[in-house]
Order: C-alpha cells, then structure tokens, then sequence
C-alpha cells in the first residue's frame, strides 16, 4: 500500500511539473501579446500546438478566447494541429470557432475532418448561445443534430432563446429542433421565451410542431 502511494504521488508531481512546463511555453505568451511572428516562429521551431497551460487551454483556444483571429488560424494551420483536441472542459477547437461566429475557421476546420456532433455540448449549442445564425446554418448543413442535449439536458434551440436571437432560433426551427423539448430543470424554449417575454421568438415558436411534421405555411 505505501509503495502504490508513494507512486500516486510520484505520478501527480510528475503531471504538475509537466503542466507547470507546459503553462511556461514561449508559444502562450505569444498569444497573449497577439505576436503571430512569435507564433510561426515557435511552431517552425516544433513547438506541440496541443500542449495546454494550467487553466486546460490550448494555444488555439487562448487565441480565441484573447479575441486573437490572426493567431488562431496560424495555428490550427499548424501540419501537428488536433483539430478534435479537447481542452480540459471537452471544448474543441470547432467550439470556439462556433462561439466566435469565425465562419473561414470553422469552414476549415470542418475540412480538415472537426467532429460536427459530440456527446455533451456541441459545436451547434455554442453557435447558438451567441446567435450566430449563420454559423449555426453551416453547422446544420454539415449534420449537426438539431435537438442534441447538452449535460444539463438543454438543447441549441433553448440556447438561442436565452441568447434572444430570433433568426438564429428560426434556423433551428426550420432544420426540426423541437421548442417542447425540455431541460433537467423541465423547461422547455417555449417556457424560456415566456419567462423572458420574448414575444415575438414564442409566437414563432408556436407554428412548429416536428413531432407533427408542423411546420408554417409559404
């Protein structure tokens, strides 16, 4: 037993460090200065494009969220890019392409073989989350599951109702995401638009019934 303890805590202080080196690379300040010449030069060095600093986040990822676009597509055009790596909370480089409306990424991703659909949250709920209507209409239109529930059981639909966007929700109406289906907390888009008094997003609502095949008429 004090053997198999002490090699936990081998294998944990190992990891830490690895992290800690991981978090040191050059390549993360880069991005946090927005330095694409830094970035080129760090991956033409062979830096892994993959590595993740503390807070789970991969090079990518950080670009993204830093609102740094230049340096994210260097990256994700890196030859060693994962374009399905996940970082610590299951977010994959599609995700955050999604939840920043980059339509070129998200187009190149999708290229280079990004999963579409996956368990949990999906691409298409991000989209949706941030009303980005026509990068959920890309989604949708490489197969993205209309009515995929998220952990907490919400689909991109009740997303979209949160985030008040009647076109992005009229999109996901028109590809059958069901304004009945419920959430954990047993709440469905049509009960979300009427807490928010979202007037106009319920009333579009309404006219869709995909269990019915219901859709308005042209």
């Amino acid at each position: 037993m004090r053997v198999n303890k002490l090699l936990l805590a081998s294998l944990l202080a190992f990891t830490a460090s690895t992290a800690a080196l991981a978090a040191d690379a050059p390549i993360f300040k880069a991005v946090e200065n927005n330095s694409v010449q830094a970035i080129k030069k760090q991956l033409d060095a062979g830096q892994d494009p993959n590595i993740v600093n503390m807070q789970g986040h991969s090079p990518f990822i950080l670009a993204i969220r830093e609102g740094n676009l230049e340096a994210a597509n260097l990256i994700a055009k890196s030859p060693k890019f994962n374009v399905n790596h996940e970082n610590s909370f299951g977010e994959t480089p599609l995700m955050y392409a999604a939840i920043s409306g980059n339509m070129e990424l998200a187009h190149y991703l999708i290229k280079r073989g990004a999963k579409i659909n996956k368990f949990g949250w999906t691409p298409l709920h991000y989209a949706a989350s941030t009303g980005k209507s026509d990068m959920a209409q890309l989604l949708l239109s490489k197969g993205a599951i209309p009515n995929a529930p998220a952990p907490n059981g919400a689909s991109p639909l009740i997303m979209a109702v949160k985030a008040s966007n009647i076109q992005t929700v009229k999109v996901l109406l028109e590809a059958g995401a069901d304004p009945k289906a419920i959430d954990q907390s047993r709440k469905s888009a049509l009960d979300y638009a009427k807490e928010k008094n979202l007037k106009s997003i319920y009333e579009l609502m309404l006219q869709y019934d995909p269990r019915k095949g219901i859709k308005p008429q042209k």
